[in-house]
């Protein structure tokens, strides 16, 4: 389909490419020996010779580069994904800041048109908008009891393409891709995307691409929270020390009352 075209016209292209490298060095070379090549001059030749096949050289790695990130623009853009979900968990920033991230992620990697993400409360468990980009009539809330999450809890993962409760889910839902985020059996959220902006199904590719930055996304969640419960407990710990401390002020003086 699709890959394979792009996987064909790029070996094409850098082959091309690789071609007219050599031609050219051969070209430039052959110049400077009819040319430029005197025995006495021998050393000054050979160093022009390496510095324009230096040049050339130069000159192919610059075109493959953009030639690679021409053809796999999206696999840039999921490592830039990555690394601004990584550096987040760094900054210890909001379980909304890294739920934004991933739907950017998504939007810039595979074309999502829409999405939305889903976190899981830990006091009435219900599932809560955390954000969403251009989705205004997704519910803001979904019971642990929605057809999407139940499938989701036996697939971990749906696509509207297949058959089966999960696809009619995500079609009545208005999604086309759908997540679990669950670490270690713990479930924390869900992630939904609706179809791609240019109109073009989900390629296995663009699936694996959500999937990868899921999975991210859900250790990123739960490294936060491993964090923020470690601060909570420093904090609630500091708050029983002040009180020890307070208390043990205290009964120096009454001690030193009574001894007076």
């Amino acid at each position: 389909g699709r890959v394979v075209n792009r996987g064909i016209l790029y070996v094409g292209i850098s082959s091309v490419a690789t071609v007219l490298f050599c031609a050219m060095v051969g070209l430039a070379t052959a110049l400077v020996g009819e040319f430029y090549f005197q025995w006495e001059n021998a050393l000054a030749a050979g160093l022009t010779a390496m510095a324009i096949v230096v040049c050339l050289g130069w000159i192919r790695d610059r075109f493959q580069k953009s030639l690679d990130r021409s053809f796999y623009r999206e696999k840039y853009r999921l490592d830039k994904a990555v690394r601004q979900l990584g550096a987040a968990v760094e900054r210890l920033v909001a379980p909304a800041q890294l739920a934004r991230q991933l739907l950017q992620g998504a939007r810039d990697t595979i074309g999502a048109e829409r999405g939305i993400v889903y976190l899981r409360d830990d006091d009435d468990k219900v599932f809560l908008a955390a954000d969403r980009i251009t989705w205004p009539s997704a519910p803001e809330r979904l019971q642990p009891d929605h057809p999407l999450l139940t499938e989701l809890a036996i697939s971990g993962a749906l696509k509207r393409t297949s058959s089966g409760a999960g696809a009619r889910a995500l079609h009545a839902f208005g999604a086309e891709l759908g997540y679990l985020l669950e670490v270690e059996g713990t479930v924390i959220g869900a992630a939904f995307f609706g179809p791609r902006d240019d109109g073009d199904p989900y390629t296995p590719e663009d699936q694996n691409f959500v999937s990868t930055l899921a999975r991210t996304t859900t250790l990123a969640l739960s490294t936060a929270q491993g964090h923020r419960t470690i601060l909570s407990l420093k904090e609630e710990l500091q708050t029983k020390v002040d009180k020890i401390s307070e208390q043990q002020r205290r009964i120096m003086y009454l001690q030193g009352e009574l001894l007076s």
